[in-house]
């Protein structure tokens, strides 16, 4: 069965095409049957497959028993969502015991299941990855969270209301529930008042984030402010869009109706990204709602035509002359992507796939400063039974990103020709590759104390960790899906420790302990006040070692300012972190919090045994938005952001 297609969310709050746009066109709201004083569980919605994909019949199905405050909530949509098929979402409503059945696809599987009641709350629980969510018999119990009201406030680039404006509450996370979808949900579809806000009263009391989604063409979302988020306010800065007609030619008076013409752009400024997208009317023209002062790129996506990228800026200013579109349409090239892995290239099914037509490319803002973009129409794909996923693609630069499981890797292609190009994505393990070694010290093997670790990292994707087993006679073995891992060893009790890389080709690895050192400093403000309560991090960086998101160690300084770290990596560039708030440093071996606000760093290199003393670090401001140097391998950094949600 080939795999199927659906628009794909793109690079996170400052980039991306929104996956959700494309499940809002399915979107489907159950009705309440009240029959006897009962609550009767709606029929859910026919949104099956579209009318040229016969239906695929299924006996599977899914008990959900949803509850607020211990008891059954009657009357709660439920709402799965399985992105492997045109049927997007699957819908009930909950009965007078709180349960919903729901139909699923035949083999079980979906992408996460989210409920709501407008006046109690939302819950659920989103995977991501297709699996299946419980066991043949099974009932899923899904609490309702306590909501309280939260406002949601439009506002322009002059701080002015934006009043009847149309908006969606495309999500919402907890640190309980995680993330959870909810845009296709009719309640979440609202509009502003004469004040510019509108009030939601699903939004749970814990939120830590309220994800808006801009539904009306006259704007673009620009900047979130979620600093008052827990007080019940999210407040939303808008950029007013501008049409722009344009016009696609087809070769043999082929129709171009229905085909359509989308792509990213960016602003100039650190504003959320835009989307755009058109359909094609019957004579060819289609009209695009671009903003000023904004760089696109953009071309026609469809399974059987293509065209080459447009890139530039369509709109200098709010009052400038706009420019025009076009584009010529050609058949598409067929874009193969496989995926297998293990000795006999075993395929791999269900494995998300992400093609970006589009290069990088260069423009001029309306200040006349040259700025960079890069990137363009997104789309992504389930690997079928065989392992393949099929996409038509025009000619350029075309950039091919895999998830599955523990499993990421970008890959980065040239269309030149019209023949059909096929991408391979092979790992020669068929679940984790294997790494045996020796810890050694002073060329002698070390034997291993109760305390002593090995850890291992993926260096693009640090949460890809495993902790090696180790012997008592320093030999460990440390199993991890991942082609480049570096090994980090730490023998406390004799105050050594080892780093290294090692590549996907090597199944063995030596570890050289060298003497740990020791470093401690002062945390001021500008005019050399001690601060007090101070987190402080310290984290592997430099290009060699590519840690720089993982914690080694923190601490908090002292009543006089003053930190120490005892155990410091030698022949190590290491980075030390001061920032706020103290609660949120990270723990050893972690990934650093995004809430730890940091102001101030050094790279430090010790030599093995050195006490490094009197560091320095200056609080210059309150905060800062950058919480960690940009990673050295931008392709991956770049590609954690098109994961499906």
């Amino acid at each position: 069965m080939a795999a199927r297609r659906l628009n794909l969310a793109s690079k996170s709050e400052h980039r991306r095409l929104s996956m959700r746009r494309c499940l809002k066109v399915l979107a489907a709201s159950a009705t309440l049957l009240w029959f006897g004083g009962h609550f009767a569980q709606a029929a859910p919605p026919k949104v099956g497959p579209p009318k040229d994909e016969p239906s695929k019949a299924s006996n599977k199905t899914l008990t959900v028993r949803v509850t607020f405050e211990n008891r059954p909530a009657a009357g709660a949509q439920v709402i799965a969502t399985d992105f492997s098929d045109h049927t997007y979402h699957i819908a009930a409503l909950t009965d007078r015991d709180g349960k919903a059945q729901l139909q699923l696809a035949p083999d079980g599987k979906i992408s996460g299941i989210v409920v709501l009641d407008p006046k109690r709350g939302v819950g659920g629980h989103w995977f991501g990855a297709r699996s299946v969510p419980a066991q043949p018999g099974m009932v899923l119990d899904l609490p309702l969270a306590p909501a309280q009201p939260h406002t949601i406030r439009l506002v322009d680039g002059n701080g002015q209301a934006v009043r009847l404006a149309a908006i969606g509450v495309a999500s919402v996370a907890t640190e309980k529930r995680g993330w959870l979808p909810t845009d296709a949900f009719e309640v979440t579809h609202l509009h502003t008042d004469s004040r510019g806000e509108a009030l939601v009263g699903w939004v749970p009391r814990d939120a830590k984030s309220v994800g808006v989604e801009i539904l009306d063409d006259r704007w673009k979302l620009d900047t979130v402010d979620r600093s008052q988020t827990a007080s019940g306010l999210t407040t939303v800065k808008v950029r007013r869009l501008h049409p722009i007609d344009g016009r696609l030619s087809m070769p043999d008076g082929t129709s171009p109706e229905g085909l359509l013409i989308t792509g990213t752009g960016i602003g100039s400024s650190a504003s959320t990204g835009h989307n755009p997208s058109a359909h094609v009317r019957r004579d060819g023209t289609f009209t695009l709602y671009v903003a000023a002062d904004h760089a696109y790129s953009l071309c026609l996506v469809d399974d059987k035509w293509a065209s080459d990228s447009w890139t530039g800026v369509l709109l200098t200013k709010e009052d400038a002359a706009p420019k025009s579109l076009d584009f010529v349409a050609y058949p598409a090239i067929p874009l193969s992507v496989r995926v297998t892995r293990g000795p006999k290239h075993e395929p791999v099914e269900g494995a998300w796939v992400n093609v970006q037509s589009g290069d990088q490319f260069f423009w001029l803002d309306a200040r006349g400063e040259r700025q960079m973009g890069d990137g363009g129409p997104q789309r992504g794909l389930y690997t079928d039974k065989t392992g393949r996923a099929q996409f038509g693609v025009g000619k350029g630069k075309q950039e091919v990103f895999l998830a599955t499981g523990n499993w990421r890797e970008p890959r980065t292609i040239k269309v030149t020709s019209d023949d059909p190009t096929t991408v391979e994505f092979y790992r020669p393990w068929v679940d984790k590759r294997t790494i045996s070694g020796q810890l050694v010290y002073e060329h002698r093997p070390h034997k291993a104390g109760p305390a002593t670790i090995v850890r291992g990292w993926n260096p693009v994707w640090p949460q890809i960790t495993s902790e090696a087993i180790v012997a008592p006679d320093g030999r460990f073995t440390l199993s991890i899906d991942a082609p480049d891992v570096y090994l980090f060893a730490v023998d406390p009790k004799n105050l050594l420790s080892a780093a290294r890389s090692v590549a996907a080709a090597a199944a063995t690895a030596e570890l050289d302990l060298t003497p740990l050192g020791s470093l401690s400093g002062v945390i001021v403000n500008t005019n050399g006040k001690r601060l007090a309560s101070q987190g402080v991090q310290l984290v592997f960086a430099g290009l060699d070692f590519q840690m720089w998101q993982i914690v080694v160690q923190s601490t908090t300084s002292d009543e006089r300012g003053y930190f120490r770290f005892d155990s410091v990596p030698a022949g190590v560039p290491v980075r030390i972190y001061a920032g706020t708030p103290a609660s949120v440093r990270g723990e050893a071996f972690s990934k650093q919090s995004d809430k730890f606000q940091i102001y101030s760093s050094r790279d430090v290199t010790l030599d093995p045994g050195e006490v490094r003393e009197n560091i320095r670090l200056v609080k210059k401001v309150e905060r800062t938005k950058d919480q960690a140097p940009a990673p050295a391998t931008g392709n991956g950094e770049r590609a954690k952001q098109i994961l499906p949600r």
